[in-house]
């Protein structure tokens, strides 16, 4: 949880495998990414 808030409002670069035939909460998403193996800041960013 500590690395998420680290993340919070930061553009990230996400790892994973896209299963665009699960669109979850009424079809709002075009799928989902599961099976992540990275989750890293992807540039320094100020918000």
């Amino acid at each position: 949880m500590a690395k998420a808030m680290k993340l919070n409002n930061k553009y990230v670069l996400i790892e994973g495998v896209f299963d665009a035939e699960n669109s979850v909460y009424m079809g709002m998403w075009s799928g989902e990414i599961k099976n992540i193996t990275r989750v890293d800041s992807w540039r320094n960013t100020d918000k």
